[in-house]
This record gives C-alpha cells, structure tokens and sequence, in this order.
C-alpha cells in the first residue's frame, strides 16, 4: 500500500514473485552422489541441475510462476516414478522420487528366456525375463549378486552369469553354438547302441552322449541326447 498526501513519492519498485520448489529422493540405501534431480521450464527449456543433503532433501528457489518438469535420474538405478510435472504459482513441495530397484542392461545375441535368482539370509528374489534380440533392460528389486541363467536353444559358453548390484556392468551374451536335444526309445537299454549328428554337407559325424535316461511305464527306456 502506497499512500500519497501532498508530495511526490518516489523510490517504489516492483519485482516479479520468485518461487521455491523443494522434495526429496528415498533411495533403497544411501542415495550416493549419481543421483540428479533436473528442473525444466516448459517457457524456456531451460534446465536445472540439482544435487540432494545426505538425507535426499533438495531444493531450487528463484523460479518464475510456470509449468517445469522435474526428473531424477541414475545411471543404474530405477525408479516408482522418474518424472512430474508441476504448475508453480506458489513454494511448492513435491512427493518424494522413490527408488524401485536396480537396473539390469542386457545386450543378448538371440532371443532367449533369462532366469535370475540372488539368495541371501535376509532377502531373496527370482524369476524369469523375455528377452529380444539387441539391447533389453530390466528392474532388479533387491541388491545383491544375481545369477543369470539363459534358457533357449542356444549355447552361450560363458553361463551362467552374474550381476552384482554394488559394481554393475552391462552384460553382453553371444551364443556361439545351436544347442539341438533329442530323445530316443528303445526296448531295453542297450550300451552298445551309438546316436551321431551328420552333417550333410561334409557327412562329418559327431557321436553324441546320453545325459538322461527314463524307464517308462511300458519299460521301455527314454534316452535324452544334447548336441
């Protein structure tokens, strides 16, 4: 409120309103210096980069009135949420970013099925992921080291495989080799019997070993060969 009597009054300015936007990050532990909060303004495409206190609180000020969006990112974390938008016409706070899991990057060869188990005294966590030829990434719920198991008609030398949520790394599967299984029934068993895979091009042969061998209720016997 001005109030003018009988002189000039000089020496008043006005200034835009200027607002604050504060939240947090919840992270399944220590949060860690490689997580970033962004602020975007939708008017300018202007970006912010923030860090988070030790206790994941952050906080921006001097925003214009306006829509921004606001991000957090890590390179090997997922997230219940990773980005709101919020319309600023007053100080705001913002529900918190909560971390969801760790992220699994996989660049496979073929299309295949992966199972992954971890086992600790406190925390277990296993299942099975689809995987499509180039590049897949997945959420791992709980830290630990996992083991990864391809499931396909492929051979893949290097399996299983782990993945340790504290060091992560990509993994890359190549399978080098189709893996062919076949059974063959037979009366009795018999030692001398011999099963080869030919190749017709080169009629090369290769003697095959059994893995298992099933007495079915007829008696016969069921022998399962992997090449």
């Amino acid at each position: 409120t001005v109030t003018v009597n009988n002189a000039p009054v000089s020496g008043i300015s006005f200034t835009q309103y200027l607002a604050s936007l504060t939240g947090t990050v919840s992270c399944l532990g220590e949060c860690g210096d490689d997580v970033t909060i962004y602020v975007t303004s939708a008017a300018t495409g202007t970006t912010a980069t923030i860090k988070h206190s030790e206790t994941g609180a952050w906080s921006i000020g001097s925003l214009l009135p306006g829509t921004y969006t606001v991000s957090v990112t890590h390179p090997f974390w997922c997230w219940k949420e990773s980005e709101r938008e919020v319309t600023l016409e007053t100080d705001s706070v913002l529900p918190a970013f909560e971390q969801s899991g760790y992220l699994l990057t996989v660049d496979v060869s073929h299309a295949i099925l992966l199972n992954f188990s971890i086992a600790n005294q406190e925390k277990s966590d296993f299942g099975t992921f689809s995987l499509t030829k180039s590049t897949n990434r997945f959420c791992l719920k709980k830290p630990g080291i996992y083991r990864l198991v391809p499931s396909s008609c492929y051979l893949f030398p290097e399996a299983p495989y782990t993945y340790d949520t504290a060091s992560p790394v990509p993994l890359s599967l190549t399978a080098t080799e189709f893996l062919v299984t076949g059974t063959v029934t037979i009366a009795t068993d018999d030692a001398s019997m011999d099963v080869a895979v030919t190749n017709l091009q080169t009629h090369s042969k290769v003697p095959l070993k059994d893995k298992t061998k099933k007495e079915l209720e007829n008696g016969a016997i069921e022998v399962t060969y992997e090449f």
